[in-house]
């Protein structure tokens, strides 16, 4: 099998974790896993742990160009990572393996995600990763308009209205030009 990436190097055979084989490559440290050796795994491993976040930045390649599976050499499709991990997953729809471009694994694996693979190739994660982005973007939007401060007490203020139980009536007050009927 060759690379996708460096498209003539040969893979070697590896172990991403206890249990699970992987082909690595040693010219660009990407690695492939088969289909049948994650759910394998997956299997092996029991207990699926609760996605948290992780401190430790890692570094990943996220390699932008289009790959060809170096299973069946069908062109694999980019999935989106979402979760504050700014990096895409790519994945045979023929065979079902996945790229892993250098440390993306680590990455999946520091935040208790590499359990979690085949949903970041479902329609609702990546749905919640749209829906995510939307809300960064929105963010970045208003945070420009306001200023960093006034964005900031506009957030504060927004949480306490949220939980007041008279926040609709406070929210109109706010509303009318003059709320004392002059």
């Amino acid at each position: 099998m060759k690379c996708p990436v460096c498209l003539t190097t040969d893979l070697m055979l590896a172990r991403l974790d206890a249990g699970l084989g992987a082909m690595h490559c040693e010219g660009c440290a990407g690695n492939w896993v088969s289909s049948s050796s994650y759910w394998y795994w997956l299997e092996q491993r029991g207990v699926n742990l609760p996605a948290e976040e992780s401190d430790a930045p890692v570094q990943v390649a996220n390699r932008q160009q289009a790959k060809l599976c170096p299973e069946c050499n069908r062109t694999m499709i980019r999935y989106k990572v979402g979760h504050n991990l700014n990096f895409d997953l790519d994945q045979c729809h023929h065979c079902n393996g996945v790229w892993f471009d250098k440390n993306e694994w680590e990455s999946l694996q520091a935040r208790n995600l590499h359990d979690d693979i085949h949903l970041i190739f479902t329609a609702s994660w990546q749905s919640e990763v749209a829906k995510e982005e939307r809300r960064q973007t929105f963010e970045r939007i208003y945070q420009n308009k306001f200023g960093d401060a006034d964005f900031a007490e506009l957030k504060r203020l927004r949480e306490w209205l949220d939980k007041h139980p008279k926040r609709n009536e406070m929210l109109a007050f706010l509303m009318v030009e003059n709320p004392y009927g002059h």
